[in-house]
């Protein structure tokens, strides 16, 4: 709660808005934003972003500012990988899903929102970023100030809202299917957002209680820096939870590892865990699940 206002009641803003936009293929687009113009201007006049037509020079505003907004979805894997079993978790195991992510987090029930749409296909893409928030969040402007938004900005797997014993709070999701997808670097260059990463990592990182030698640039970046959003959001009194889920069993093919139990698992999460260095009982330490599910259950 926060201002007499909770994160569902913000929430249901949201899907409200959401709700005003039809698929892009249901309408015909009536207006060549100019230069300049927002995604805002299009949702006050019920027109989804992604039915814009280009300006004249080639640039659609509208389009750009959505594409920051939200982020394309990788290319998904037939039958394989992290996106394709989280997308069959939540279209036909939900059940399982949730019974899983609940016993994590103690909580009650999750109302899951529904992914952005995108302009390029497959015509879906993940939040990105605080862009769940609605409109108007001030989390969402201290968030521009807080991390560079050019390059590969943190986004989310699958976004809900979290209920129990009254309160309501933003469940964060990000799956893997096999370690390699564990591993990352900051590709940020020097004239780009990199300082600024590491900046707030840095600051994360102090305010955590990590000493300053371990690297969360390179070797677990993905992994730092959604705890860095999560941290932000704590800051920003935005009630939060991190869910890493983490399936077992998929068959991606020799040339990778993809465990078969959560125990294949551990000895990659211990090295993590050694790595960034979270110290017991921080600040963010009863705000980030991890959850294993098998890609067949039974």
């Amino acid at each position: 709660m926060a201002g007499g206002i909770s994160v569902a009641d913000r929430a249901g803003e949201g899907a409200a808005r959401s709700a005003r936009w039809p698929s892009p293929s249901a309408m015909v687009p009536e207006h060549t934003p100019t230069v300049g113009e927002s995604v805002r201007t299009a949702t006050n006049s019920g027109r989804h972003p992604a039915t814009y037509k280009a300006g004249a020079d080639g640039a659609p505003a509208a389009c750009a500012r959505w594409r920051r907004e939200v982020g394309l979805v990788g290319k998904i894997g037939y039958g394989y990988g992290s996106e394709w079993h989280l997308l069959r978790y939540l279209g036909r195991h939900r059940g399982e899903l949730e019974r899983s992510i609940l016993k994590e987090t103690v909580g009650e029930a999750i109302q899951w929102r529904d992914a952005p749409f995108s302009v390029k296909a497959p015509y879906d893409a993940e939040w990105k970023g605080v862009s769940f928030l609605p409109d108007g969040h001030p989390a969402r402007a201290a968030w521009l100030k807080a991390w560079p938004q050019t390059g590969n900005v943190p986004n989310w797997d699958a976004v809900g809202v979290l209920s129990g014993n009254g309160i309501s709070e933003w469940l964060l999701v990000e799956a893997k299917a096999h370690l390699s997808e564990a591993r990352s670097s900051c590709a940020a260059k020097p004239q780009g957002g990199l300082s600024d990463i590491k900046r707030a990592l840095e600051a994360v990182k102090d305010d955590l209680g990590v000493a300053s030698t371990h690297d969360w640039l390179n070797g677990y970046y993905q992994y730092c820096n959604r705890i860095a959003l999560l941290h932000f959001l704590s800051v920003q009194m935005v009630p939060a939870r991190l869910v890493f889920i983490y399936f077992t069993g998929d068959k991606r093919g020799a040339r990778e590892a993809c465990p078969r139990d959560s125990a294949g698992w551990f000895k990659e999460l211990r090295r993590l865990d050694e790595h960034i260095d979270l110290p017991p009982g921080h600040a963010l330490a009863d705000r980030i699940h991890r959850v294993f599910l098998p890609v067949t259950c039974g």
